[in-house]
């Protein structure tokens, strides 16, 4: 069982994911134009918010963590002489988190026209937090790893809307 310190540490991990990408909206711009919420809405989106941060903590790091980063770091050590090299699960990492990034995609498109500076900027801002994510989940599971995208996403999706 991990120390309660690595929990602690999974989520200020999160947190800090998430002020990261904070920080590079506000350097480089948001990743949809004009999509921040008007303080007669803030309330809403954090409601919003608070009841989808389950979903991205427990189901997209089933699917990104377990299955597209487990996929990656097996065909890479494949190639690696089917030894389990540090390397296999940084770029492993670097894969997922890509995926993962590109995984939001979807959802921008639904709010406007995919140009190239929102793909670019809705992949890297969400690559980032999946970089920490992926770095817990090989270091220290699973659970942690979840736990950090849930604190990200409070950060991200209830915090920050109620603050704007």
């Amino acid at each position: 069982r991990p120390a309660s310190s690595a929990w602690s540490q999974a989520a200020l991990l999160g947190i800090a994911a998430a002020l990261l990408v904070i920080g590079a909206i506000l350097l480089l711009g948001a990743p949809i134009p004009d999509s921040s919420p008007k303080p007669h809405a803030s309330l809403g989106f954090a409601l919003k918010g608070l009841l989808a941060s389950p979903y991205g903590a427990i189901a997209e790091e089933v699917e990104l963590r377990v299955f597209a980063m487990g996929l990656f770091a097996w065909l890479l050590s494949r190639l690696a002489g089917k030894q389990a090299k540090p390397w296999v699960m940084i770029a492993a990492i670097v894969l997922a988190a890509l995926l993962f990034g590109a995984g939001h995609l979807a959802m921008a498109a639904k709010l406007v026209p995919l140009t190239a500076g929102v793909v670019a900027r809705v992949v890297a801002y969400n690559a980032l937090a999946g970089l920490v994510f992926g770095w817990l989940y090989w270091k220290r599971g699973l659970e942690h790893a979840m736990l950090a995208h849930f604190s990200a996403d409070l950060v991200l999706h209830v915090a920050a809307p109620l603050m704007a």
